[in-house]
């Protein structure tokens, strides 16, 4: 795999941008795993399993695991979902292309519709993640 690589003192932090996997080594003495294989859109549980890793490792893993999780959460904003900036962005961009502002029973529907989205979107990722933890339930697609 094709990883990038990011130092910092010690410690380096390694990425693959195909497929999302985040890996934090140290540099002088070998390799020392904190969070092989997680996703860059991991969920609330694994963020703090990485954490919590990261924590017992030193300082400056928990500093770019942090740093990681911001920069994940400034992304998922600017997608361009109606109720998170990147969607208010959208729907300014859309007005004026338009050169008139959109009514607004029209953006009403618009964001109640984007806030459904995000609701089931929230208790998909939570049910995928208490069947992670419990064994014997089935995961959903």
């Amino acid at each position: 795999m094709n990883f990038s690589m990011m130092a910092f003192g010690s410690s380096a932090l390694a990425s693959n941008p195909v497929s999302g996997e985040i890996r934090t080594v140290t540099m002088p003495s070998g390799t020392g795993t904190l969070c092989r294989g997680t996703p860059l859109s991991a969920s609330c549980m694994k963020n703090i399993q990485v954490g919590s890793a990261a924590r017992e490792e030193g300082w400056t893993p928990l500093l770019f695991v942090s740093a990681i999780i911001s920069l994940n959460l400034g992304v998922m904003n600017l997608l361009p979902i109606p109720i998170l900036d990147g969607g208010v962005i959208l729907l300014l961009l859309i007005e004026s292309l338009m050169q008139r502002e959109i009514s607004l029973p029209i953006k009403e529907r618009i964001y109640q519709a984007a806030f459904v989205f995000l609701v089931l979107f929230a208790v998909t990722v939570i049910y995928n993640d208490i069947v992670k933890t419990l064994p014997g339930l089935t995961r959903m697609p």
